[in-house]
């Protein structure tokens, strides 16, 4: 039983690990075209 509540928390973790590691993509994707946006926008001013 021991090995069950072990494997269940390394689990967690890695998931928890997991998903912090797919929000921190979203955000720097997200910054990514935000600063495309600014470049061409800034381009297409000049």
């Amino acid at each position: 039983m021991q090995n069950i509540s072990l494997f269940f928390s390394k689990w967690k973790m890695l998931t928890l690990f997991y998903k912090k590691l797919t929000d921190e993509n979203k955000q720097l994707l997200l910054v990514k075209k935000s600063l495309l946006y600014v470049k061409s926008t800034a381009s297409g001013q000049s």
